[in-house]
Protein backbone atom coordinates (compact mmCIF):
# COMPACT_ATOMS: atom_id res chain seq x y z
CA UNK A 1 0.00 0.00 0.00
CA UNK A 2 2.84 2.26 0.99
CA UNK A 3 4.24 1.39 -2.44
CA UNK A 4 1.02 2.34 -4.06
CA UNK A 5 0.94 5.85 -2.26
CA UNK A 6 4.37 6.76 -3.10
CA UNK A 7 3.98 5.95 -7.16
CA UNK A 8 0.36 8.16 -7.19
CA UNK A 9 2.53 10.79 -5.14
CA UNK A 10 5.59 11.16 -7.96
CA UNK A 11 2.97 10.68 -10.63
CA UNK A 12 1.13 13.45 -9.25
CA UNK A 13 4.14 15.91 -9.19
CA UNK A 14 5.31 14.78 -12.63
CA UNK A 15 1.97 15.49 -14.01
CA UNK A 16 1.28 18.95 -12.07
CA UNK A 17 4.98 19.94 -13.46
CA UNK A 18 3.95 19.00 -17.15
CA UNK A 19 0.94 21.02 -16.87
CA UNK A 20 2.70 23.81 -15.53
CA UNK A 21 5.12 23.87 -18.37
CA UNK A 22 2.79 23.46 -20.98
CA UNK A 23 0.65 26.44 -19.97
CA UNK A 24 3.42 28.45 -20.00
CA UNK A 25 4.60 27.55 -23.52
CA UNK A 26 1.16 28.28 -24.68
CA UNK A 27 1.52 31.56 -22.57
CA UNK A 28 4.61 31.96 -24.64
CA UNK A 29 3.29 31.45 -28.02
CA UNK A 30 0.64 33.35 -27.63
CA UNK A 31 3.33 36.27 -26.82
CA UNK A 32 5.49 35.61 -29.76
CA UNK A 33 2.19 35.37 -32.18
CA UNK A 34 0.96 38.81 -30.74
CA UNK A 35 4.52 40.30 -30.95
CA UNK A 36 5.04 38.59 -34.75
CA UNK A 37 1.68 40.93 -35.74
CA UNK A 38 2.51 43.37 -34.10
CA UNK A 39 6.10 43.90 -35.60
CA UNK A 40 3.85 42.97 -39.63
CA UNK A 41 1.41 46.27 -38.53
CA UNK A 42 4.40 48.55 -37.57
CA UNK A 43 6.06 47.90 -40.62
CA UNK A 44 2.76 47.93 -42.62
CA UNK A 45 2.16 51.52 -41.35
CA UNK A 46 5.42 53.12 -43.02
CA UNK A 47 4.66 51.04 -46.09
CA UNK A 48 1.94 52.83 -45.76
CA UNK A 49 3.16 55.90 -46.12
CA UNK A 50 5.82 54.98 -48.34
CA UNK A 51 3.02 54.04 -51.12
CA UNK A 52 1.32 57.49 -50.51
CA UNK A 53 4.61 59.18 -51.21
CA UNK A 54 5.13 56.95 -54.32
CA UNK A 55 1.85 57.28 -55.68
CA UNK A 56 1.92 60.87 -55.04
CA UNK A 57 5.06 61.13 -57.13
CA UNK A 58 3.76 58.64 -59.91
CA UNK A 59 0.30 60.94 -60.62
CA UNK A 60 2.84 64.44 -60.90
CA UNK A 61 1.80 65.26 -57.62
CA UNK A 62 4.07 67.02 -54.64
CA UNK A 63 5.67 63.87 -53.24
CA UNK A 64 4.51 64.98 -49.59
CA UNK A 65 1.43 66.42 -50.33
CA UNK A 66 -1.02 65.14 -47.52
CA UNK A 67 1.70 63.97 -45.36
CA UNK A 68 2.01 67.32 -43.21
CA UNK A 69 3.86 66.65 -39.48
CA UNK A 70 1.11 64.31 -37.91
CA UNK A 71 2.69 64.73 -34.02
CA UNK A 72 1.55 60.98 -33.72
CA UNK A 73 -2.23 61.66 -34.71
CA UNK A 74 -1.85 60.01 -38.60
CA UNK A 75 -4.36 56.99 -39.00
CA UNK A 76 -3.84 55.38 -42.64
CA UNK A 77 -5.54 52.40 -43.78
CA UNK A 78 -3.95 50.48 -46.72
CA UNK A 79 -6.87 52.35 -48.96
CA UNK A 80 -5.75 55.63 -47.94
CA UNK A 81 -4.59 58.47 -49.97
CA UNK A 82 -3.99 60.62 -46.89
CA UNK A 83 -3.17 61.12 -43.45
CA UNK A 84 -6.27 61.33 -41.06
CA UNK A 85 -7.14 61.63 -37.58
CA UNK A 86 -9.35 58.82 -35.49
CA UNK A 87 -9.26 55.67 -33.19
CA UNK A 88 -5.96 54.10 -33.29
CA UNK A 89 -7.69 50.86 -32.79
CA UNK A 90 -7.22 48.25 -35.94
CA UNK A 91 -10.11 45.95 -36.63
CA UNK A 92 -9.89 43.22 -38.56
CA UNK A 93 -11.80 41.69 -41.69
CA UNK A 94 -11.93 37.95 -42.03
CA UNK A 95 -12.86 38.90 -45.73
CA UNK A 96 -10.02 41.03 -47.22
CA UNK A 97 -7.50 39.52 -44.01
CA UNK A 98 -6.81 42.95 -43.47
CA UNK A 99 -6.54 44.99 -40.38
CA UNK A 100 -7.87 48.36 -40.59
CA UNK A 101 -10.16 50.75 -38.71
CA UNK A 102 -13.21 49.29 -40.67
CA UNK A 103 -12.47 45.60 -40.09
CA UNK A 104 -15.62 43.38 -38.24
CA UNK A 105 -13.42 41.66 -35.26
CA UNK A 106 -12.51 44.03 -32.51
CA UNK A 107 -8.91 43.51 -32.06
CA UNK A 108 -5.76 44.22 -28.95
CA UNK A 109 -3.63 46.29 -31.76
CA UNK A 110 -3.40 50.08 -32.09
CA UNK A 111 -0.90 52.16 -34.24
CA UNK A 112 -0.48 55.19 -34.53
CA UNK A 113 1.94 57.06 -37.31
CA UNK A 114 4.33 59.82 -36.47
CA UNK A 115 5.37 62.04 -39.53
CA UNK A 116 8.49 65.07 -39.00
CA UNK A 117 9.64 67.39 -40.99
CA UNK A 118 13.30 67.79 -39.96
CA UNK A 119 13.87 68.69 -43.57
CA UNK A 120 11.73 70.41 -46.03
CA UNK A 121 12.42 67.56 -48.00
CA UNK A 122 12.42 65.04 -45.97
CA UNK A 123 9.96 62.81 -43.58
CA UNK A 124 11.04 60.87 -41.16
CA UNK A 125 7.93 58.70 -39.99
CA UNK A 126 7.57 56.26 -37.30
CA UNK A 127 4.78 53.85 -36.70
CA UNK A 128 4.03 52.56 -33.12
CA UNK A 129 1.82 49.65 -32.80
CA UNK A 130 0.91 48.77 -28.61
CA UNK A 131 -1.54 45.81 -27.64
CA UNK A 132 -3.00 44.79 -24.50
CA UNK A 133 -3.65 48.08 -23.08
CA UNK A 134 -6.79 49.14 -22.67
CA UNK A 135 -7.72 52.37 -24.50
CA UNK A 136 -10.28 54.48 -23.47
CA UNK A 137 -10.85 56.95 -26.10
CA UNK A 138 -9.22 59.57 -23.97
CA UNK A 139 -6.40 59.37 -26.12
CA UNK A 140 -3.19 57.02 -27.36
CA UNK A 141 -0.14 57.28 -25.18
CA UNK A 142 2.53 57.12 -27.16
CA UNK A 143 5.18 55.14 -26.16
CA UNK A 144 8.99 56.23 -25.72
CA UNK A 145 11.54 54.92 -27.77
CA UNK A 146 13.34 54.00 -25.47
CA UNK A 147 10.75 51.62 -23.81
CA UNK A 148 9.21 50.60 -26.59
CA UNK A 149 9.55 47.39 -27.23
CA UNK A 150 8.33 43.69 -26.82
CA UNK A 151 8.58 43.27 -23.65
CA UNK A 152 6.67 46.30 -22.68
CA UNK A 153 3.40 45.54 -25.53
CA UNK A 154 5.14 48.32 -28.05
CA UNK A 155 7.03 47.57 -31.05
CA UNK A 156 7.60 50.45 -33.91
CA UNK A 157 9.30 51.19 -37.76
CA UNK A 158 10.82 54.40 -38.60
CA UNK A 159 12.44 54.79 -41.87
CA UNK A 160 13.64 58.83 -43.53
CA UNK A 161 11.74 59.71 -46.83
CA UNK A 162 13.20 61.65 -48.94
CA UNK A 163 11.68 64.12 -51.58
CA UNK A 164 12.09 62.56 -55.49
CA UNK A 165 12.26 64.33 -58.92
CA UNK A 166 13.64 67.58 -57.61
CA UNK A 167 10.53 69.08 -56.57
Amino acid sequence: MLEVMLVVMILSVALLVFIQVTSQSITHSIESQDSIIAAGLAQEGVELVKNIRDNNWAVKKTAFESLFPSDGDCRIDYDSTTCSSGSPELKFDPGSRFYSDAGSETTKFFRKINISTPEPTKRVVTSYVIWSRPWNGSGFSEPNLNNCNPAHKCVYATITLTQWGGE
